[in-house]
């Protein structure tokens, strides 16, 4: 998705981390109260759609807790550089035009700087955490696949070739 001749000068990074199986438990057992309750008040008037879906979504996701998935807390990051903000723009529009529906990336530009110094590994704390959780929890079984978020681009036919020392392909 981002190897693209016009997509440059991008890093891209992914943290995953456990997440509190107790607190994911109770947190989809509190949604599945509140929308059997929605959906109660509701049939005595009319059909609530919304709370039907987030019924069903959070009785799957309590299935699979107790059948062994683990969720684990995702942050992405993509961090873009470039020579000035209108070049910045342009960059983090075309980079969203290649995002898919319902997912989205946010730009931050308001903590910018403090999201940049954590990427760093100064601090040793996870990603996405201060000033405010912004991570997502997926279940092992979904995270598989966002993890090839990145491709190589192939290799070029002529000059000479790099490899890259982490992960030992052509540059």
């Amino acid at each position: 998705m981002f190897s693209r001749e016009v997509i440059y000068d991008v890093e891209i990074i992914t943290e995953i981390s456990p997440a509190d199986q107790k607190l994911t438990r109770l947190t989809q057992q509190l949604i599945t109260r509140r929308s059997r309750h929605a959906e109660i008040s509701a049939s005595k008037k009319t059909i609530d759609v919304a709370s039907q879906i987030n019924t069903e979504w959070s009785v799957n996701a309590q299935k699979q807790l107790y059948t062994g998935d683990v969720p684990e807390n995702l942050a992405l990051i993509v961090l873009v550089y470039r020579n000035s903000l209108e070049e910045i723009d342009d960059a983090c529009r075309l980079i969203s035009g290649y995002i898919n529906q319902p997912t989205e990336l946010i730009r931050e530009t308001q903590y910018a700087w403090s999201i940049w110094l954590d990427t760093l590994l100064i601090k040793q704390k996870p990603q996405l955490t201060s000033p405010y959780n912004r991570r997502t929890t997926f279940f092992t079984s979904e995270i598989i696949g966002l993890t090839p978020v990145i491709q190589n681009m192939k290799a070029d036919e002529k000059g000479f070739e790099l490899i890259a020392d982490e992960a030992h392909s052509p540059v």
